[in-house]
């Protein structure tokens, strides 16, 4: 990861410049040398556009890897590689997620999924994240509900502590499973801790970066940063001191660049590039075979949680049944290779979102997956 972002930190890459171009070719052929069936997206403006009060034609790309597993449910990792437009920078700190996901999309190249994987690299990110919005924008409905989860990666370089951020309610697993994996592996991840007076939950923070378009189209997302929330600008409550050495914000401004960042806080970013990778590695080739079920009431029905059960089967055998709980995810554990069926026991005046009595699903071969079913859409992981 610290020789990808070198290569990719040291060159300006501000959105539409010729500089991206030149980041969008080294990085499309990187992952095509991966292996990965990689594409470029045009992001195209006519010539009348005026973006930053400048009128002309833009062109920018996201850049698509994808790696075909059993299913077409995707797993998507992804951040932006463009740099911001300020004298001095050369978008370090926008390279660290890129160079993360490199890394990453370098271990993994070999390995079978029970997913499909994508790693998608987001053109113009900085700029009012057009790339994010592009690509989401552009998929279908049913597209967007095959997504499993958005995992963005971004800004790992300076800051003092790993942070992961996600969707407030049930749909915040991917931030809650991090968290919990982050103690087995014995690696500092932090969180959070929400303001209730101000209507912030826990493990929920601002809608700034490549998530927010995932977020608001209903997909489930976790953000893995570096910053430091000991101090927050009393404005935006949003961190003014990510390093917390006293030197402000980084990111953006003209001490963004390799020499300033590695002569300053090499240690905070080998650590945190470090400590990403194997969080991200490990968080995608967990081979617990096990199926995880989101309950999504409808709100009058809310207070009657503990009158729903669900019951697993093999073949005609009933395995298990557990009831639901004020948390409303129910999780089926350690399964075995094989066919199973989840029935829903609970009175017939409690109504959900959307009605559905039993569903199937399987585990097989080498296959190991997290299959996860949301009750409002009923797409089955």
């Amino acid at each position: 990861a610290i020789y990808y972002l070198e290569q990719i930190s040291r060159i300006p890459r501000v959105s539409f410049s010729d500089g991206e171009v030149y980041t969008a070719d080294y990085l499309g052929r990187l992952l095509r040398d991966f292996g990965y069936d990689t594409i470029f997206e045009e992001i195209s403006f006519p010539d009348d556009t005026v973006l930053n009060f400048t009128q002309g034609y833009y062109l920018s790309h996201n850049i698509i890897a994808t790696k075909k597993g059993a299913s077409d449910l995707e797993v998507i990792i992804g951040t932006s590689y463009d740099s911001e437009d300020v004298n001095g920078s050369t978008g370090f700190e926008g390279a660290t997620g890129v160079s993360v996901l490199l890394e990453i999309a370098e271990r993994v190249k070999d390995m079978s999924f029970p997913f499909t994987l994508k790693f998608v690299l987001f053109g113009s990110g900085k700029n009012g994240e057009i790339g994010p919005t592009h690509y989401v924008s552009t998929r279908s409905q049913d597209e967007l509900n095959n997504i499993m989860y958005f995992l963005d990666i971004t800004s790992l370089g300076s800051g003092k502590n790993l942070y992961i951020y996600g969707n407030s309610g049930n749909k915040g697993f991917v931030r809650d499973e991090l968290l919990a994996l982050s103690k087995d592996l014995k690696i500092d991840l932090f969180t959070p801790e929400g303001n209730l007076e101000e209507g912030i939950p826990f493990g929920v923070w601002n809608d700034i970066g490549d998530h927010v378009a995932f977020k608001y189209s209903n997909v489930p997302f976790g953000k893995i940063e570096a910053t430091s929330l000991e101090s927050l600008d009393e404005m935006y409550g949003l961190p003014d001191d990510p390093t917390g050495e006293g030197v402000g914000i980084i990111e953006g401004s003209s001490n963004d660049n390799y020499d300033y960042v590695m002569n300053n806080f090499i240690d905070n970013v080998e650590k945190n590039l470090s400590n990403s990778v194997e969080l991200v590695f490990n968080y995608l080739v967990r081979e617990d075979r096990s199926i995880k079920i989101i309950t999504q009431l409808s709100e009058e029905n809310i207070d009657k949680i503990s009158q729903i059960k669900y019951e697993l089967y093999s073949g005609n055998k009933k395995l298990k049944e557990i009831s639901l709980d004020e948390t409303l995810i129910t999780e089926f554990k350690d399964l075995d290779e094989g066919n199973y069926t989840v029935k829903v026991v609970c009175p017939k005046e409690i109504e959900f979102l959307k009605d559905i009595e039993e569903f199937d699903f399987n585990f097989e071969g080498d296959l190991n997956g997290k299959f996860v079913f949301v009750n409002d859409e009923i797409v089955t992981y």
